[in-house]
């Protein structure tokens, strides 16, 4: 787990939430009075948390990424505009030209007799 996720996880135990408001890191406490060596990790972690604040959508606690690369819902009336992998594709490359039997062994072989551990 990275340092900044801890540090918030720590703080949100002790009653302390933090948030990115207008770029600034704001601290809400459920108490009056915060820890002062959590106070101290937060100044010394100050710019960890606030780079985390911006790769993260923290507006709920699941801390979905924002960013492009993140998995999106596919709507599964297209099932057929679904990309294949590599070696989906090469499968149905071989299949297309000699069919796949080498990748189907409908034989089970029973082996009799005593293993030569160096061959």
């Amino acid at each position: 787990m990275n340092k900044a996720l801890t540090i918030i996880k720590k703080a949100q135990s002790q009653g302390v939430k933090l948030e990115l408001e207008d770029g600034s890191l704001v601290l809400k406490s459920e108490n009056e009075e915060i820890d002062d060596a959590l106070l101290m990790e937060i100044k010394l972690h100050k710019e960890l948390i606030v780079e985390h604040f911006t790769k993260f959508d923290v507006s709920d606690t699941s801390y979905q990424r924002l960013d492009k690369g993140a998995i999106q819902p596919f709507d599964r009336d297209e099932i057929d505009k679904i990309p294949l992998s590599f070696s989906q594709e090469s499968l149905w490359f071989i299949h297309q030209l000699q069919g796949s039997q080498e990748y189907h062994l409908p034989l089970a072989f029973r082996l009799s007799g005593e293993m030569d551990k160096k061959a």
